[in-house]
């Protein structure tokens, strides 16, 4: 199987530790290609990886010069300790360091084998490479030597290293910090029982746990390879006794945890041991054969001391390595793990009755990534660690209810969640409201219930959400990620995830791929599109911080980030980390780098807009939404750009989701759930409140129960009316919620009757949304109804006008052009009422900028003079994005759907604009160059000119577009390459000399203008 390769270097660094960090940047600095990998997404995991950490004044001076600065003398301290230091300036400052030295940074990205030369090519054995898995799938780097700095050494391990046990025999004690509401500081530890101690500082407590055989243990290593995830659920059900039985016991105290830190530091009974022949080299208390190796807890500084050892030792092995047989050839590899005892089931094996063959899904075959290349890779074994019913990937928002819920219905669903918390936005997410939503019976008491155990256990949410659908009986594997799937034909059948000993298989009958971004599905093949129809630009990413005392994160509105790539996850994290949230620049870590919108998994129905602004009820209706238009970021429909979008911010809409929305065409047995099912960008901007996802899970639980109920043998075939009145029993479903005949009017205008009644109310007054949005979905039908209509309500002749020059119509033009002149006469309007973010924002724009979209749309050349006079009067300013970014994004809209030469001149003079001119930032620049996010809506801007000139036929505008095909925020490039794909017919790929040579040829023989005719709902 081929395998993505993201790079290939002298040294890989696993795990960004403090001893990682000094080693990375050591051997940067004596002329090596450095990559550092983390599963995390900051530097210095140690100190970073939890909210507020506390480090003792000793160990901040104990660190190298190389990262001396990270911390500053004038910090409060107290009791020998600093309290509360600003980790989020600590991270950005060893990341300076970092990328100063040259180091190439990788985040999200989870160690899950080591890549050794095939046993068939005869090569010896030693480690060409690691195996990491995360949002991309699985991929591969190739390195002379890798340090291995992973708390379990499961790199190590993966490369021959044997566990030895320690002299001493009785260590094994777990660290783990917890953010809390106590204001109670104490340097003393205090003890809880025998294996349980604690100790204050302000918000953040560090509880330590002696793990051997107490009332609280952890359950003892056997062959499982989760058992660290066994130690993650011990833990949380101890600490929820603890909590609540708190004020009992320790009433002076006040004691309420908000958050888990996001890492265990732990130390085991066990040391790895490894030879340097294998090519790793262990920096880790993994690797500590001394009996005192527990006092790392005190002192997470102390493998420092041992960096100058390791640095020398790889120096001198790769300087006298040849080149390994990876390096630029196409010898197959092989991923081996650390898994001792294997369930013998090879994975092209398949399930037992598997009839289809069986093959193994690593990666997004839609997504390409220009910094990779391909090797050929195969697993020397891949365990099978689960078989079972459901398995639910991903517990956030919708994940976590679903596991509940289909647990509660009979199913017994193994779920498996990447991070230390459940709960997703919520939680992880810092956004601890449920904002809108629509409120039904069964939202009500889930919430009521969920509140009543928060208090009865004094435990926050994502504590209380993780107990409920522990207490029903799911099995939750916390820091399990999953990153592929096993497929058979039309179905899932198992997928890979990445336990203690590296990648391993859990198998199941039915997949909730709850992953948020359609992963499962698309590494399945399942098709879909990717944020706005008309390029990749997604819902604004986030990367915020927190901030002491607020457990809302400053949450982020400003950039685009693509995590199918390993490559620009690192990009946005860099450039995500040196940007303001909305409350500003927060102290504490924000771990959750998420984009708003990625993949829409195509399913049997696909909602639109249109359909969201109708409150449109399908007959297969499971779910019910209600929220206000909330864009956050660019808008693609053909009714938004022309102006059919809601002003008010507070205005709430309801719409429907139906089951086919849930069920990717191609897969027979897996729903999809949370953001990325079947819906267009736009109509997303609604149906995605964290109530309504929430409740997308249960009715997922609920539909597999139904299925295997009623022995469906493909989740294409539950019989829906079932499942309704499943919903309905559970106050999921309302009356009223399901259509009710063909004078509906939730439903498209299907009989002549009913579009008659439609077009009458539109030009009897201003049409409401849900009239004009069912206007639009009736398309051709309703121009002829309207040009009729229209002589009947002379006052209302702007409204008419507006309606049939975006559907299409050219009757009533001139009546815009007049409307356009008189706005633009004395200046440029901006956009009506008070934005709320830079633009874009919520798909609004002055209103001039609507009307010339809706004029483009019927193809009126005369708006020509128009697009001059708004060019005269744009003055830009290159450090904002208001309501100009719309004037300027009109002359690449209009420029695009007429595709003539008249227009070239007026878009050429505005694409000169110094302010948008440039903007490109070229790919291998410096990651911190994007924080510019501002910069990046003109480089958008930029790229939007250049395809609207190119469908015009100009070659400059061809020349930028293929330019863009350089840049650095992959969005951008992979826009640019699509536009010139489907400009040429051809694919260079990101061959900017292929492209180049293309363009020679065809401007030789004439580029004749190809418009943009693909109208988004």
């Amino acid at each position: 199987m081929l395998l993505n390769r993201f790079g290939d270097y002298d040294v890989i660094v696993v795990e960004a530790t403090v001893a990682g960090v000094t080693a990375a940047i050591r051997l940067a600095n004596e002329g090596k290609r450095v990559a550092l990998v983390t599963t995390g997404t900051s530097p210095l995991t140690e100190f970073t990886s939890c909210l507020g950490a506390v480090l003792s004044c000793a160990e901040t001076e104990a660190l190298p010069a190389e990262l001396a600065g990270c911390f500053r003398a004038d910090e409060r301290t107290m009791y020998g300790l600093r309290a509360g230091f600003p980790q989020a300036r600590v991270a950005e400052a060893a990341e300076d360091a970092l990328l100063d030295a040259g180091v190439a940074l990788f985040y999200d990205a989870c160690p899950g084998g080591v890549i050794v030369a095939s046993e068939s090519s005869g090569s010896d054995s030693s480690v060409t490479g690691v195996a990491f898995g995360g949002k991309f799938g699985v991929a591969v780097a190739t390195a002379k030597a890798v340090i291995d700095c992973t708390p379990g050494a499961l790199v190590a391990r993966a490369a021959g290293g044997l566990g030895k046990n320690r002299s001493t025999g009785t260590i094994e004690q777990t660290s783990i910090f917890l953010h809390t509401e106590t204001d109670h500081i104490s340097p003393e530890w205090l003890d809880i029982d025998d294996s349980v101690r604690m100790r204050f500082s302000g918000h953040l407590v560090e509880v330590r746990i002696a793990d051997a055989g107490e009332a609280n243990a952890i359950p003892p290593a056997d062959d499982d390879s989760l058992i660290s995830a066994r130690r993650h659920r011990a833990i949380r059900e101890m600490l929820i006794r603890l909590s609540s039985d708190w004020a009992t016991h320790h009433p002076g105290i006040r004691f309420t945890i908000r958050r888990i830190a996001d890492e265990l530091l732990f130390v085991g009974t066990t040391f790895v041991s490894c030879t340097s022949e294998a090519g790793v080299y262990l920096l880790s208390v993994a690797g500590d054969p001394r009996d005192d190796a527990g006092s790392y807890l005190d002192d997470r500084t102390r493998y420092i001391a041992d960096v100058p050892t390791v640095v020398a030792r790889v120096l001198d092995a790769i300087g006298h390595s040849y080149e390994s047989h990876t390096h630029g050839t196409a010898a197959p590899l092989t991923i081996r793990t650390a898994h001792r005892t294997i369930n013998s089931a090879e994975p092209n094996g398949g399930p037992t009755g598997s009839i289809a063959p069986v093959h193994l899904g690593l990666s997004d075959a839609a997504h390409d990534d220009p910094r990779c290349d391909q090797v050929e890779a195969e697993f020397a074994a891949l365990p099978v660690i689960r078989e079972a019913d459901v398995l639910v990937c991903g517990l956030g928002t919708s994940g976590a209810e679903a596991a509940r819920s289909a647990a509660e219905h009979g199913l017994a669903p193994v779920c498996f969640e990447k991070r230390a918390d459940v709960g997703g936005v919520n939680t992880v997410g810092g956004v601890p409201a449920y904002w809108y939503g629509r409120r039904t019976p069964f939202f009500k008491r889930w919430y009521r219930a969920l509140k009543e155990r928060m208090r009865a256990l004094n435990i926050p949410t994502a504590l209380a959400l993780y107990e409920a659908a522990r207490a029903c009986g799911a099995e939750i594997n916390i820091k399990t990620p999953v990153c592929g799937v096993e497929i058979a034909g039309e179905r899932v059948v198992g997928v890979v995830c990445i336990g203690d000993d590296g990648f391993c298989l859990a198998r199941g009958a039915a997949v909730i791929d709850s992953s948020s971004d359609g992963d499962i599905a698309a590494w399945a093949g399942a098709r879909y599109t990717y944020g706005a129809e008309r390029d990749e630009i997604t819902f604004w990413c986030s990367f915020g911080q927190f901030i002491h005392g607020k457990y809302e994160a400053s949450r982020q509105y400003q950039s685009v980030v693509d995590q199918r790539s390993i490559h620009d996850t690192a990009r946005g994290a860099i450039a995500g980390r040196r940007m303001n949230g909305v409350y500003g620049r927060g102290e504490f870590i924000q771990d959750y780098l998420v984009s708003r919108e990625s993949r829409h998994i195509t399913g049997g129905t696909v909602v639109t807009y249109h359909d969201v602004m109708a409150g449109r009820v399908f007959p297969d209706t499971v779910l019910r939404c209600k929220s206000n238009v909330d864009i956050k970021g660019m808008a693609a429909s053909r009714a938004v750009m022309c102006g059919y979008v809601e002003e008010s911010f507070l205005r709430n809409f309801v719409m429907s989701i139906p089951y086919s929305a849930l069920t990717p065409v191609t897969l027979a047995n897996v729903l999809v759930v949370g953001k990325a099912y079947s819906i267009t960008h736009d109509g997303f901007a609604m149906a995605r409140m964290q109530p309504d996802l929430i409740q997308l899970g249960t009715v997922a639980g609920i539909a597999i129960a139904v299925a295997r109920h009623t022995r469906a043998d493909s989740l294409h075939r539950v019989n829906v009316e079932q499942l309704q009145a499943r919903l309905f029993d559970e106050g999921l479903l309302l009356p009223g919620d399901l259509p009710a005949g063909p004078d509906d009017e939730r439903i498209p205008p299907e009989t002549e009757e009913a579009l008659i009644d439609l077009v009458d109310r539109a030009v009897a007054c201003p049409p409401e949304p849900d009239e004009w949005a069912r206007l639009f979905m009736a398309g051709e039908r309703a121009v002829g109804r309207l040009r009729s209509a229209r002589q009947d309500v002379e006052w209302l002749r702007p409204t008419t006008a507006q309606l049939l020059c975006a559907l299409g119509d050219r009757s009533e033009s001139e009546v815009l052009l007049r409307e356009v002149d008189s706005l633009i006469e004395d200046g440029l309007p901006s956009v009506a009422g008070r934005r709320r973010h830079e633009m874009p924002d919520h798909g609004w724009a002055p209103r001039p900028v609507n009307l010339l979209c809706a004029l483009a749309e019927c193809g009126e050349l005369r708006l020509v003079p128009r697009l001059e006079r708004i060019a005269d009067l744009l003055e830009l300013d290159r450090t904002v994005s208001d309501h100009r970014f719309n004037y300027v994004h009109v002359f690449a809209y209009v420029g695009e759907r007429l595709a003539c030469a008249d227009i070239i001149p007026v878009i050429r003079r505005v694409a000169g604009n110094p302010a948008i001119r440039n903007s490109r930032i070229p790919r291998g620049a410096d990651a911190r160059l994007t924080k510019d996010y501002i910069g990046e809506r003109y480089a958008y801007l930029e790229l939007c000119l250049a395809r609207s000139l190119a469908r015009c036929g100009d070659p400059d505008g061809y020349r930028t577009v293929i330019d863009y095909t350089e840049e650095v925020r992959l969005y951008l490039a992979r826009s640019a390459r699509a536009e010139l794909c489907d400009l040429a017919g051809v694919d260079y790929g990101f061959d900017r000399s292929g492209w180049c040579d293309w363009l020679e040829t065809a401007a030789a023989a004439g580029l004749a203008p190809k418009p943009y005719t693909t109208r988004h709902a």
